[in-house]
């Protein structure tokens, strides 16, 4: 009895193939008549007008973008003069303090040199050559 329903099945998918390649037959043919030359002047139409829309678009984006780079680019460029000139600033202090230090040292130096002195001297020679003999 099973081998009666597999070959029923069998054929039945068998037809049902065949009514379904002819049903395709029968839709390519009427279709193979549908294209004429007005229609494919309309086609080319749309797809001239699509890729047209398609480019704008494009153009669009690409301009958008290249003002977006262009406005960091200046961003930038101007934090770098900004940095640039904190900088010049920065050395500027830096050679004053330099100036400043250098003009202490000067005025420091003489008394230095009375300390170096004192320094070198004894007590006992402070208190007059006085030695405990």
């Amino acid at each position: 009895m099973s081998t009666f329903v597999t070959n029923t099945k069998n054929e039945n998918r068998d037809s049902s193939e065949l009514t379904i390649e002819k049903r395709l037959e029968e839709i390519s043919s009427k279709l193979s008549n549908v294209l004429t030359k007005d229609d494919s002047i309309f086609i080319k139409d749309i797809i001239k007008d699509t890729s047209e829309q398609l480019k704008e678009k494009l153009q669009g984006n690409v301009i958008r973008r290249k003002e977006i780079l262009e406005n960091d680019v200046f961003e930038q460029k101007r934090k770098i003069e900004q940095l640039k000139k904190e900088s010049e600033s920065n050395i500027k202090q830096i050679e004053d303090i330099k100036s400043q230090n250098a003009a202490l040292e000067r005025t420091n130096s003489p008394v230095k040199h009375l300390t170096t002195k004192n320094s070198q001297t004894t007590p006992n020679s402070i208190a007059g050559g006085i030695t405990s003999e």
